[in-house]
């Protein structure tokens, strides 16, 4: 976790990217490359996580794709107002890794909280989402897709050796 002061909010969020990249690369088989665009998603509260991850699929299809200082220049716009601030990779293709932003907005906390946090810098993090099926053991985990999130074929078919991995155990 990283708070980001508004006069180095591009510099760190640059950082941060790049810790993702590195960070995607050693978890992951995919080839990741350094050719980002992204995306912009206001977090809101939480539903169960696969409710969230197919309405987030959804929507996200639907945007428009930025660059870095297109990015930049609207989360600048609402700093004052940022919480926190998360990287995900969303998509990595061949020639373009797409980065979703997710935000929080402090005005979306409960209004306690906002009181306290209305002066505190926003947090930057940077996550690498892994699927239950890559864990072989708690000390051994194989590389696996990135793209896992947004299903597919490759997808089903570890999900179903993992439950019958997981129901041979029991």
């Amino acid at each position: 976790m990283k708070t980001i002061i508004r006069e180095d909010f591009s510099r760190d969020v640059l950082d941060v990217k790049n810790s993702l990249l590195e960070m995607a690369r050693k978890e992951c088989w995919n080839k990741i490359v350094d050719n980002c665009t992204f995306i912009l998603s206001e977090t809101k509260c939480e539903r169960n996580a696969l409710e969230s991850r197919i309405e987030s699929k959804k929507d996200n299809e639907k945007k428009n794709l930025k660059s870095f200082d297109e990015m930049i220049r609207e989360l600048n716009s609402i700093y004052s107002n940022l919480y926190d601030v998360n990287l995900y990779i969303y998509k990595a293709r061949k020639n373009n890794t797409i980065i979703e932003v997710q935000y929080f907005l402090k005005s979306s906390l409960m209004e306690q909280h906002i009181e306290t946090l209305k002066n505190d810098p926003p947090m930057l993090h940077c996550k690498v989402s892994i699927p239950q099926y890559a864990w072989i053991t708690f000390e051994e985990k194989r590389k696996f897709d990135i793209n896992w999130e947004l299903g597919g074929i490759r997808h089903e078919w570890n999900m179903f050796r993992w439950r019958r991995k997981v129901k041979k155990k029991d």
